[in-house]
C-alpha cells in the first residue's frame, strides 16, 4: 500500500468534497465506520445547509463584498469572467479570484497586478 493511500481517503469530487471530508473525518474521529457514499452525501448536504443557515443568520453582522471569478481561456490566452457574486453589495473593486477548473482557486491581484497574461498562463501550467 502506498503512503498516500494510507494517509487519505478518496472523497468524490462532486462539489461537496469539503463537507464530505469533514463528515467522513468526524466518523473516523469518533471511531465509527466510514459512511456509505449515499450516507456521506446526505450528511455532507446537511452540514452544508447548517453552515449556510449560520451564514445567513450572521449576514447583517458581516461585511459582504462582490466577488468575480475568472478562468484562463487557453484558446485566446486571456482571462474570462465565469461568475460574479454579491453584485448587490456593489460592483466596484470586487475580490477577484482565478478558478483552475479542478476545484482550486487562487487570488488575482487587483486588475491582475500588472501581470502579463502570457506569464500568467505560464505560471498556471507549472
Amino acid at each position: 500500500m502506498m503512503f498516500e493511500e494510507r494517509i487519505k481517503s478518496g472523497i468524490p469530487g462532486d462539489g461537496r468534497c469539503l463537507f464530505r471530508s469533514v463528515v467522513h473525518g468526524d466518523c473516523l474521529r469518533l471511531g465509527k465506520p466510514s459512511p456509505s457514499e449515499a450516507d456521506e452525501r446526505e450528511l455532507a448536504d446537511e452540514l452544508r445547509a447548517k453552515v449556510t443557515d449560520e451564514l445567513i443568520k450572521r449576514r447583517a453582522d458581516t461585511e459582504w463584498v462582490p466577488i468575480t471569478v475568472h478562468m484562463l481561456d487557453k484558446k485566446t490566452n486571456s482571462l474570462k469572467v465565469i461568475a460574479e457574486y454579491g453584485q448587490e453589495y456593489g460592483k466596484e473593486n470586487p475580490v477577484r479570484v482565478l478558478y483552475h477548473g479542478y476545484g482550486h482557486y487562487d487570488t488575482l491581484k487587483n486588475q491582475f497586478g500588472g501581470l502579463q497574461l502570457k506569464s500568467l498562463h505560464q505560471q498556471l501550467l507549472q
